[in-house]
């Protein structure tokens, strides 16, 4: 669990992988935080164990923090609809 900060900060749980190639948060998340997209890629991406035909996503900036405020972080996302 992390606090994700915007215009109203809400706590999400979070995956983070230092060996991914990509950073993605869901669209609705996105949306629900009210963030502005930063550009727009056409894309291939994976998720659920299929490949996908290419898409736009939006990639925004993400900033985060942990509960206890010890560490905070910024990275840029691409949004997906779904992620699993």
């Amino acid at each position: 669990m992390v606090t994700l900060r915007g215009e109203r900060d809400r706590q999400v749980r979070v995956l983070m992988d230092p060996g991914s190639q990509r950073s993605y948060v869901k669209k609705d998340m996105a949306r629900c935080m009210n963030y502005a997209p930063i550009e727009e890629e056409l894309i291939h991406g994976l998720f659920g164990g299929e490949t996908t035909k290419p898409r736009h996503h939006f990639r925004y900036k993400i900033r985060l923090r942990s509960l206890d405020n010890k560490y905070a972080c910024c990275f840029e996302a691409l949004d997906e609809e779904d992620i699993c």
